[in-house]
């Protein structure tokens, strides 16, 4: 891509041949249940723009309306196109400092065997301002390196 095209950062997808090397079993396990990245948020004014690039490189049938946005699913990855008004509805004030940009990169969804075991093991690390609701448990994003972290089964 051009610079510039992508003004929220860089995204790649790829396809492992040698599974066996990158997807180690004793690397998959963690005191947090995580299993998988569920999806990644974007940051964007105007989601339909940005996915417009998505919808060329993927077809149409890629692109679904979500509230405040767009939303790219490609095999088992998902990425969510929001504004940063649907964003703060979303995350309150676990949402990332923007630092000027109009376009950015603010959070991880990250799939667990267990709220509950995410919230514990995120209390054992003394992660500060964690909020754990019925259907999810987030980090705010100053204490994940400006990113928005949610946990969801």
């Amino acid at each position: 891509m051009k610079p510039g095209h992508m003004p929220y950062g860089r995204v790649y997808f790829c396809h492992h041949f040698t599974r066996e090397l990158v997807w180690r079993d004793e690397w998959r396990h963690h005191a947090n249940g995580t299993v998988a990245v569920a999806r990644a948020i974007i940051v964007e004014p105007d989601p339909a723009k940005a996915a417009k690039l998505y919808s060329d490189m993927f077809g149409t049938e890629a692109i679904h309306d979500i509230a405040g946005g767009k939303s790219l699913t490609v095999g088992n990855s998902r990425f969510d196109i929001v504004t940063e008004a649907a964003l703060k509805q979303a995350f309150g004030g676990a949402v990332p400092d923007a630092e000027g940009r109009p376009a950015y990169m603010a959070g991880l969804s990250l799939r667990t065997t267990s709220l509950a075991k995410a919230a514990r093991a995120l209390q054992s690390g003394k992660i500060e301002g964690v909020v754990a609701k019925a259907d999810r448990v987030i980090v705010p994003a100053r204490q994940a390196i400006n990113t928005v972290l949610e946990f969801v089964e």
